[in-house]
């Protein structure tokens, strides 16, 4: 049995501790008898299904951890691909069962053999489940579920629904908004994108539809050119669907029953399930329209960049990770923060959609690159001040002038036209949109020379979220008269690691002051509601704020210091748990890298900026994507080896 905590936030449960009764030694066989106990769990007979291989098990934790904290463990269901996953899934508690794959252990990549692969092993559960007569909520690896969906789920499932289905759509209509909590979208609002396989309900009705789908996926040529799963599921839904019919005589039904469509030859009841409620990607961490209406049921990790290490990143960034033990808000040596320049002659006023693709002599396009690079000189100074005191760089969040995509020319934003789409100019960008996430984590071809350690821009907020569930955990405020023994057990393990966490104080942070050096702040620039994330969940503290209570202050000079002589003016400080640094302007304090250090880091960060993707192609067939550049301020060769030099100074140039 597992006991889950309570959340520290509503939406974004910062902890989960587990008790748990003995695992068996290897994951349980899919079954009836397993299906059933999962589906008798909660009122509905819902079970939530998802599988992962061994490069996806710690996603598979967090996805478990989030139902755990939300009292929906024992309804969820994790299959194993490969005896590692199995093993890690039994150490966590978590029901489990083997799932036989050809997925493999790495990391399936999108239009990888393994994601086809993947695609085929999810149909094929699917018309197990079925088959088994379960009603499943499947959810992929990268799904996070942030507040209960049963309640939800339950309105639409009293209305007739066979299926629900989250999409791609960038928003949600204004009915679907003003009818939340019980509402569906509006088929003529929510259906030209595509319903997406990452997260959907079905019910046995549905058995018919998933035999068709892996007999789809079967067929010669279900992956080529760029298909998927995804595709194929579409075409059959959608095949004879037709609109919800007027209420009969006048007659009215219930707000979910009038939004279902008959779908698979009209044998199916459809529903839309609201973005707003059911993001995608851009919806929850690019967009900030839909902040402020009620707070998002589940989000799906879809449109990002540099694969699974951009997921991992982008799920701490908004403090949805919630996996990871103490030591990871305590790395060995401290951290190091700065807070970051962005004058209002680069961000004011500058940022709009054009009617047209962008080109590269649009003005749009270079206020973009001067704000992106006038960020990366602080990034490089940040990397080398960590490297040389050893510590883990916070990294900033960062501000972009335009969005990036994935490989085709747009308006400055990529979801301009289409329904819903709330997206705003300049935006808080995930750190995947500049820097690449996964050379960090040394998953790609090139390795970094120097190891670069880093952590999210919201750690210390999620540290203190952390603290807070965990000491909730250990002191519940209705202690029963007689605990149970599971109760005192999750109790005191929550104790325990409430001990263990780290707790980043003023006493044991170091303010450095550059003087004649302030960073200019960017608090109004954005068109944005409170909070960078969920609007419920308060990102505090912050570097910023943390360092202004320091107990421990210092002065630099905002000119050029050696190595040597920084390292030795910061030695008294070196047991503090933080430096955070007031200003790291390009035009402030700057440290000579020794020799010895100097060739490696610039080897290193060479390779660091992220792809701008994309203009309109100068000529037909030519390049229209970017490479962020740490060295552009200097004579430097960069990753492609291209020349840069002072008679030839960086411009961005497109490819390859």
């Amino acid at each position: 049995m597992t006991i889950a905590a309570s959340a520290a936030f509503a939406t974004t449960p910062a902890a989960v501790i587990t008790a748990t009764t003995p695992a068996p030694p290897t994951c349980v066989p899919l079954d009836a008898r397993l299906v059933g106990a999962a589906g008798a769990a909660n009122h509905l007979g819902v079970v939530f299904v998802t599988f992962a291989n061994d490069a996806q098990a710690d996603f598979a934790l967090n996805w478990h951890a989030h139902l755990a904290a939300l009292e929906l463990a024992s309804s969820a269901l994790v299959g194993a691909t490969d005896a590692t996953t199995e093993h890690t899934l039994i150490r966590a508690g978590v029901r489990c069962f083997p799932l036989r794959s050809s997925l493999g252990r790495g990391e399936a990549k999108w239009g990888s053999d393994g994601f086809s692969h993947m695609g085929r092993t999810k149909a094929k559960l699917l018309r197990t489940l079925l088959e088994l007569h379960a009603t499943v909520l499947f959810a992929d690896i990268d799904v996070v579920f942030l507040r209960d969906p049963l309640p939800y789920v339950g309105r639409q499932l009293a209305a007739g629904a066979h299926l629900l289905f989250h999409t791609d759509g960038f928003g949600s209509s204004d009915a679907a908004k003003l009818t939340q909590p019980e509402g569906l979208e509006e088929p003529s609002f929510g259906l030209t994108p595509e319903l997406n396989t990452g997260l959907f309900l079905a019910t046995p009705n549905a058995s018919g539809l998933a035999r068709a789908w892996c007999e789809a996926l079967d067929a010669d040529g279900a992956f080529s050119n760029w298909k998927n799963d995804q595709q194929s599921l579409n075409g059959l839904v959608r095949r004879g669907l037709r609109m919800p019919p007027p209420p009969a005589n006048g007659r009215s039904t219930s707000a979910s029953a009038s939004k279902l469509m008959a779908a698979f030859d009209g044998t199916l009841r459809l529903g839309l399930l609201p973005n707003h409620l059911f993001p995608f990607g851009h919806v929850f961490f690019l967009q900030r329209a839909l902040r402020n209406a009620s707070a998002p049921l589940a989000v799906h990790l879809t449109f990002q960049n540099c694969d699974q290490s951009g997921k991992r990143h982008r799920m701490r960034e908004a403090g949805v990770w919630i996996v990871d033990p103490p030591s990871y808000y305590e790395p060995e040596g401290g951290i190091l923060s700065y807070e970051p320049d962005l004058p209002a002659e680069l961000t004011d006023g500058r940022f709009a959609p054009l009617e047209r693709n962008m080109r590269l002599e649009d003005p749009l396009v270079q206020a973009h690159f001067r704000l992106i690079n006038h960020q990366l000189l602080q990034v490089r100074t940040a990397l080398a001040l960590a490297q040389i005191l050893n510590r883990t760089l916070v990294l900033p969040r960062l501000l972009c002038g335009v969005e990036t995509v994935t490989n085709f020319a747009h308006k400055g934003v990529r979801c301009v036209g289409s329904n819903g789409c709330g997206m705003a100019l300049p935006y808080w960008c995930p750190a995947d949109h500049v820097l690449r996430m996964h050379y960090l984590r040394g998953v790609m071809p090139q390795t970094p020379k120097l190891p670069v350690r880093y952590r999210e821009f919201s750690l210390l907020a999620n540290a203190a979220a952390r603290r807070e569930a965990l000491r909730k955990q250990s002191h519940p405020q209705h202690q029963p008269t007689h605990p149970l023994p599971q109760q005192e057990q999750l109790a005191a393990a929550a104790s325990r690691l409430l001990e263990e966490l780290p707790s980043h104080e003023p006493s044991s942070t170091l303010l450095v002051h550059v003087k004649g050096s302030p960073a200019r702040q960017c608090d109004g620039c954005v068109p944005s509601t409170p909070d960078t994330y969920v609007a419920a969940r308060p990102l505090q503290p912050t570097p910023r704020s943390l360092g202004a209570r320091a107990d421990h202050r210092h002065e630099l000079g905002a000119d050029a210091i050696d190595e040597a002589d920084f390292i030795a003016a910061l030695r008294p400080y070196r047991h503090l748990r933080h430096v955070h640094f007031d200003s790291l302007r390009p035009d402030g304090l700057r440290v000579r890298l020794a020799p010895k250090t100097l060739a490696p880091f610039e080897e290193t960060i060479r390779y660091l900026g992220g792809g701008f993707c994309c203009v309109e192609a100068a000529k037909r067939g030519g390049f229209g994507h970017f490479w962020y550049d740490l060295l552009w301020d200097q004579p430097h060769t960069d990753r492609w080896g291209r020349q840069f030099t002072v008679d030839r100074p960086y411009t961005p140039i497109p490819g390859p």
